[in-house]
């Protein structure tokens, strides 16, 4: 889930009061900005706090979506592929289901 304002959360909501913060919402610059700052468990690769940046630009019938993600921390060889798959979960799902529910404004 995505509560696209400053301070809103991204995270997941597993049910029976279960789930993981992922982001908190420092910038909203509606429709094509949001920046997030976060944190990597170790079960993800961290210790590691994060700070990103998605940018969605129309072109034509497409919404082009471009993420810039910086990390301090533990980095490791698997940090760029679990993050990879993080973000491809985020945008394929979170996002999508966002902007399909009709929550987002121009």
């Amino acid at each position: 889930m995505i509560e696209a304002r400053p301070g809103g959360r991204v995270y997941e909501d597993w049910g029976n009061d279960a789930g993981a913060l992922w982001y908190t919402v420092l910038v909203v610059e509606a429709p094509e900005v949001l920046e997030l700052a976060g944190f990597l468990t170790p079960a993800f690769g961290g210790p590691a706090t994060t700070t990103a940046r998605v940018t969605l630009r129309e072109l034509g019938d497409t919404t082009v979506v471009k993420v810039e993600e910086a990390v301090f921390g533990r980095v490791d060889e698997n940090t760029v592929p679990r993050l990879r798959e993080g973000w491809r979960t985020l945008m394929g799902q979170a996002l999508k289901d966002h902007v399909e529910a009709g929550q987002h404004s121009r």
